[in-house]
């Protein structure tokens, strides 16, 4: 048997008239019921493809508006004026650091001078329970959040041993822990 018949069967020699009708009806009826269940399949097969891509983390750079590398009058044009900021200070190496917060976030900068610094991490210090940055929001525990982003680079553990940060710099991300929640989410694993 050919694919060809299975799409339309032929007209077979001596054919009746009775024949015919039943043939052609068989065959609408094949494409009537065939057709909707191979696109119905091929929706289902691209449905999958698009669940398993949309649920893989990838590198972040921005939260709520701010990016890595804007500039402190960048980000103030994008949030407004913040509600604390630090003045550069320079650091033992030579380098320049400074914040602003905007309730809950918090914007790092550094730079080779006190003149020019850009946003080199930015935190939710505390986020909502249903933002969600790689599919880790408020309260996932640490078991969640190594499921969903995989082994962390690296582990800090807080000075006063009631929390830790999980470095993940594949996905340029910091996951703050406390009592085995998820406390805080940083962009900008990089940086001092």
């Amino acid at each position: 048997m050919k694919l060809r018949d299975l799409l339309w069967s032929p007209v077979k020699e001596r054919e009746t008239w009775a024949l015919t009708l039943v043939r052609v009806t068989g065959n609408l009826l094949r494409w009537i019921v065939g057709l909707p269940a191979i696109i119905a399949i091929l929706i289902a097969i691209g449905l999958a493809i698009n669940s398993w891509y949309s649920g893989r983390p990838v590198e972040l750079d921005t939260i709520k508006g701010v990016s890595i590398g804007m500039s402190p009058d960048q980000v103030t044009v994008a949030k407004g004026n913040p509600s604390n900021r630090t003045e550069p200070s320079i650091r033992t190496d030579g380098t320049y650091k400074s914040s602003m917060e905007y309730g809950g976030l918090l914007v790092l900068f550094e730079g080779p001078v006190e003149t020019d610094l850009s946003v080199w991490r930015v935190c939710e210090t505390d986020p909502s329970p249903y933002a969600s940055y790689n599919g880790i929001s408020k309260f996932d525990s640490e078991a969640d959040v190594l499921k969903q982003l995989g082994k962390s680079d690296q582990e800090q553990v807080r000075e006063d041993k009631l929390g830790k940060a999980l470095v993940f710099y594949r996905w340029n991300m910091v996951v703050h822990l406390k009592a085995d929640s998820t406390t805080g989410i940083c962009i900008g694993a990089g940086g001092k």
